[in-house]
């Protein structure tokens, strides 16, 4: 688009449709490449923005502060207190960084494309993949180090000390650069680009979900047979309604967790594989995949919100460094 309102019709033709920004796609819709041109270039006027596209843009605005706020907060947090640098907020930490990235880089690109200032297709296209993944392969080592503490707890520092702890850490972080750099290899063939699509759906995306569906299961039914053995060996805890309670609280907290996960990811990686196997996409499926990215993108304030604000020893500590204050040492022992 130039300064006085008017875009280039034949470059919208010539471009590939699924580089289209929202304004050049009701474009292409509307069935203007197929018209003959009169002229070398057409022209016709258009809004700066639709009103759809500004609600776009309002949505990731909130998405950057939060997520930039909520994250920096999780990691100033932990660095800024000995007693938190753990193994288990390593994982912590990888995720927050993540997060972060997503808020600060990944999401400004796309608010820059919905806007229709910069073309950054593929700059999006490798970094969607690659934060994307490093923030789902986090989450699934959070949730293998909660296993380990609760399932092997005496012997949890030799399954995972620091130094293995930061080689899993760098590990996940090479894979997900690395598989998202395959993407310039692929992009200039559709059909190779949906291979390696639905290739990462199933190992970035399936695999985890499976796996951390199966491991909270298991947590579940582990904390469960804890209760009932406490509940019959101590006469300090209530009987079995108090359990079931309790039960029903922990179905809550991992309905929350595995729930966020596949409702936030699943639509938007199934609309990405189901845009390149097929040709025909209408106004409608554009809607979809549009609102399947919020949801993904939203998971930069979720998973902080969740993984962090969820847990009382960090969300004490982190009410202190928001407040810039100093814990004193009965309160730090006392979490």
């Amino acid at each position: 688009m130039d300064g006085s309102g008017f875009i280039n019709i034949t470059e919208i033709c010539e471009k590939n449709h699924t580089q289209l920004t929202a304004e050049e796609f009701d474009i292409w819709l509307e069935g203007y490449c197929d018209a003959p041109a009169s002229t070398t270039e057409r022209h016709i006027e258009i809004a700066p923005s639709t009103p759809s596209t500004m609600g776009y843009v309002v949505y990731y605005s909130i998405l950057v502060f939060g997520g930039i706020t909520l994250n920096l907060l999780v990691m100033i947090t932990i660095f800024s207190r000995n007693r938190l640098r753990t193994v288990p907020n390593a994982f912590m930490v990888s995720l927050s960084v993540a997060d972060f990235l997503m808020a600060t880089v990944a999401i400004p690109l796309r608010i820059m494309e919905r806007l229709d200032k910069n073309n950054n297709y593929v700059m999006t296209s490798i970094l969607f993949p690659c934060i994307g993944v490093a923030s789902i392969f986090s989450l699934c080592c959070v949730t293998l180090d909660r296993y380990m503490h609760i399932r092997h707890p005496l012997n949890y520092e030799k399954h995972m000390n620091k130094m293995r702890a930061v080689g899993i850490v760098v590990g996940l972080w090479v894979f997900s650069i690395l598989q998202a750099s395959v993407f310039f290899l692929v992009n200039e063939n559709r059909y190779n680009e949906a291979i390696y699509n639905d290739v990462r759906l199933a190992y970035c995306f399936v695999i985890p979900a499976i796996f951390i569906s199966v491991t909270y299961a298991k947590l579940f039914l582990i904390a469960r047979s804890h209760a009932r053995v406490i509940a019959t060996t101590s006469v300090t805890i209530p009987d079995r309604p108090w359990t079931q309670k309790k039960d029903f609280k922990i179905l809550k907290i991992i309905a929350l967790i595995v729930g966020t996960f596949v409702l936030c990811w699943f639509p938007f990686l199934l609309a990405v594989s189901y845009e390149l196997h097929t040709e025909d996409l209408g106004r409608e499926f554009y809607l979809f995949m549009g609102i399947a990215e919020c949801f993904a993108c939203s998971t930069c304030v979720l998973n902080p919100v969740i993984y962090g604000l969820l847990r009382r020893d960090l969300r004490i500590s982190m009410r202190y460094v928001a407040a810039c204050k100093r814990e004193s040492i009965e309160e730090s022992q006392s979490l």
